[in-house]
């Protein structure tokens, strides 16, 4: 059965706070437009007292929230981030880790044909590269997120840089991404709506620029 994401029936964002399960009607964040709650939504298998508004992007299955953890993929020229449960998220470090192990295991392999022509060189090389290789992938192995609520240790760091940029340089970064998504015109009316959404919760304008940035993982 094909899941949806809860999103704003005129602008299209998806919706990403918390919605309880009783509530018949939530507000655009970006837009301010009346998102209706299906009546048939699913709750967070984690929380049950809350839908589900966010899918899983391995299993596909609906969590709210507070229950996915971004996770960086790609390589150093183009970073791509998955939102995932924990229990896909706990299979894909153990995914690292074992790549890890097996890399440390065909270097020893490599060092072993080394011994054939010079057993010093060949011991020397499964001492200092091919072992610590694999004690590092079983170190992963045994440290990697469990539960929906672990965040992994580039994101933290990451979290950490954002919240040492001064605000005007957080928003001047979010602008740029929803002009290219969305339009200079279009672009900065959400972005405004948006931190003025969180502004109506008592934050100030700098408060609510950083608190956005970081909700949304910017």
């Amino acid at each position: 059965m094909e899941r949806q994401v809860l999103a704003c029936p005129v602008c299209g964002a998806p919706y990403r706070k918390v919605v309880p399960s009783d509530a018949a009607q939530v507000r655009c964040s970006y837009c301010g437009a009346t998102i209706n709650v299906p009546a048939s939504a699913d709750r967070c298998p984690n929380h049950p007292d809350v839908l589900a508004t966010a899918l899983c992007n391995d299993c596909y299955n609906g969590f709210c929230r507070d229950c996915l953890t971004p996770y960086e993929v790609g390589g150093s020229n183009e970073i791509g981030v998955l939102q995932l449960c924990g229990n896909c998220l706990s299979r894909r470090y153990l995914e690292r880790a074992t790549r890890t192990i097996l890399a440390g295991l065909l270097a020893v392999l490599m060092g072993v044909f080394v011994m054939f022509f010079s057993p010093i060189f060949g011991l020397l090389f499964i001492g200092v590269f091919a072992v610590p290789i694999i004690l590092y992938g079983v170190y992963r192995s045994r440290r990697f997120p469990h539960g929906e609520s672990s965040i992994p240790t580039d994101y933290a760091v990451a979290r950490g840089e954002m919240r040492s940029r001064t605000a005007h340089e957080t928003y001047q970064a979010m602008l740029t991404e929803f002009i290219k998504s969305f339009g200079m015109a279009h672009g900065t009316m959400l972005l405004e709506n948006r931190i003025k959404a969180y502004m109506e919760d008592g934050l100030s304008r700098e408060e609510a620029i950083i608190q956005f940035a970081e909700d949304e993982g910017y």
